[in-house]
């Protein structure tokens, strides 16, 4: 592995806060008391679909921060280091009932580097006079250098309870809004008006509802990432987010919603279904997307994603979205076998010299003048 793509890996740990420091978690929809105040934050999510199988399987690192406070930008922090002081979860809808397990959250750290842009070095020649003294000392960092680039109602049935990576999960089916608002407000969850708004069509579609929860009662200081698997026939990342929680856009930018998908071709999200579908193109950026070997792709996903025997040939796409998040749609992937390939490629000038030893081009000149007198001197 070269150092450009070490000093990348390092550089790819978020940094989480609470209470002035952002919480790694995952999750769609955060759930807290009355009197908090949790905003979404950056997130990255890994979501592979096997056409055979109907199979998703869905990895998050979410990001939540108190509001007004910001994130570290240097990222120098762990991503998954519980969060004091306050009770918090979050809720996420799937289309069937799931099943949840841990996951090895570094493995967004691998499929980063596995998308990497390709660089595309770019030489700047000029002109360098040196002493002839320190032309060895030049040679060695120009002409001959390498040119180194300088995150219970009774209406509710719990379905499944368990603890997953330093979570308590609670798998439920509701069949309103009102009762699954009187069970998050029995085990310590407040249901604001916008969450009630977020969760009805979930609960009118038949979906599941899992609910994670961490505390400071938890005797893990660390909660890890979590791998949530479901049977859909089309793939699904739950975009949609309660108002409230949703950017201004005219205030600058939103937070990056980073997404590795792995699917029978190159990956292309669409906003909504049918006829209202709008595509994800106009919001996100496609960083890379090509057909990616099975063994490789065993690699990357070891320990995150169980080792079933994925259909070939499939695709890895990285897309980023920076409005995230703003949307009032889920947002479901279709897979193009015969789509384009793409990488980006980020082009760095690499400054280079040619040495020219300046006691030479001295004594040249000298010499020069000297011949040129000594002529005129002979001609008269």
């Amino acid at each position: 592995m070269s150092v450009f793509r070490k000093c990348i890996a390092v550089a790819m740990c978020f940094a989480i806060f609470f209470r002035g420091v952002d919480i790694q978690a995952d999750g769609c929809c955060p759930a807290f008391r009355d009197g908090s105040s949790i905003r979404i934050a950056d997130q990255k999510i890994l979501i592979t679909w096997d056409p055979r199988t109907r199979i998703e399987h869905f990895v998050r690192e979410a990001g939540f921060r108190v509001s007004g406070e910001k994130s570290d930008p240097t990222g120098a922090e762990d991503g998954n280091a519980k969060a004091g002081g306050e009770d918090f979860g979050f809720l996420v809808p799937s289309p069937s009932v799931p099943e949840i397990e841990e996951s090895d959250r570094y493995v967004f750290l691998r499929l980063e580097m596995e998308v990497q842009p390709i660089i595309q070095r770019v030489n700047q020649w000029r002109v360098d006079f040196t002493p002839g003294l320190l032309l060895p000392f030049k040679l060695e960092r120009t002409v001959l250098g390498t040119g180194r680039l300088p995150s219970v109602a009774t209406d509710v049935r719990v379905l499944e309870t368990k603890q997953v990576a330093g979570y308590d999960v609670a798998i439920l089916k509701a069949d309103d809004a009102g009762a699954l608002q009187v069970w998050l407000n029995d085990h310590g969850y407040s249901m604001r008006e916008s969450m009630k708004e977020w969760v009805k069509p979930y609960i009118e579609k038949g979906w599941v509802i899992s609910a994670f929860k961490y505390s400071e009662g938890s005797t893990r200081v660390n909660v890890g990432a979590v791998r949530i698997t479901f049977r859909t026939d089309r793939p699904v990342f739950p975009y949609r987010v309660p108002s409230d929680q949703h950017v201004d856009l005219n205030e600058g930018r939103g937070n990056t919603l980073r997404a590795f998908v792995i699917g029978p071709g190159k990956a292309e999200g669409s906003l909504g279904e049918g006829a209202h579908a709008t595509p994800w193109a106009s919001k996100s950026v496609v960083r890379y997307s090509k057909p990616i070997a099975k063994g490789k792709l065993l690699g990357l996903l070891q320990g995150a994603i169980s080792q079933e025997d994925f259909t070939e040939p499939m695709w890895l796409t990285a897309l980023d979205d920076n409005t995230w998040p703003s949307g009032s749609e889920d947002l479901w992937f279709d897979f193009d076998p015969k789509g384009t390939e793409y990488q980006q490629v980020n082009t760095v000038m690499v400054p280079r010299s040619i040495p020219i030893p300046l006691d030479l081009v001295a004594l040249v000149c000298v010499s020069y003048f000297a011949i040129r007198r000594r002529r005129k001197s002979s001609g008269k």
